[in-house]
């Protein structure tokens, strides 16, 4: 069992595959809680175990199998709003569980369209058709 401290509000993504299936939660109505109820749960529950997946990737190759961390037939517990364990056969009797039999548990993405990179050829090429700012400004030569 691996001990892990991810902020909840990151690891809300992990489990975003795996909630769109669940139906069992119910909570106060917040403007988020009312557009994805299942968020509302975990954010307000001190305990959550999620159990079953039939794939946990990791991410850390030595958690799991190859550079992914894969964990087949694996358990997340979640403690305060972080990540308390990964494994196999997890305990939590006082969680709120959530069956994720069939399911893969994955890290979210966060800001997977950047643009920033672009910065540095910042007006390079600007009076060019697409090919030619490609051409120029992908070899950085400006």
């Amino acid at each position: 069992m691996l001990r892990l401290t991810y902020k909840l509000p990151i690891f809300l993504a992990f489990v975003s595959l795996l909630l769109s299936a669940c139906t069992q939660a119910t909570s106060p109505a917040t403007p988020h809680a009312q557009k994805n109820p299942q968020v509302a749960l975990l954010q307000q529950e001190d305990k959550v175990l999620i159990q079953n997946a039939a794939m946990v990737i990791s991410m850390d190759p030595a958690l799991g199998e190859g550079n992914l961390g894969i964990i087949k037939n694996a358990d997340v517990l979640l403690v305060g709003g972080l990540i308390a364990a990964v494994g196999k056969g997890l305990q939590a009797p006082d969680a709120v569980t959530l069956d994720a039999r069939g399911k893969i548990v994955m890290p979210g993405f966060v800001d997977v369209h950047n643009h920033l990179w672009q910065s540095m050829i910042r007006g390079c090429g600007s009076d060019q058709d697409l090919m030619d700012w490609l051409n120029q400004c992908g070899r950085f030569s400006c």
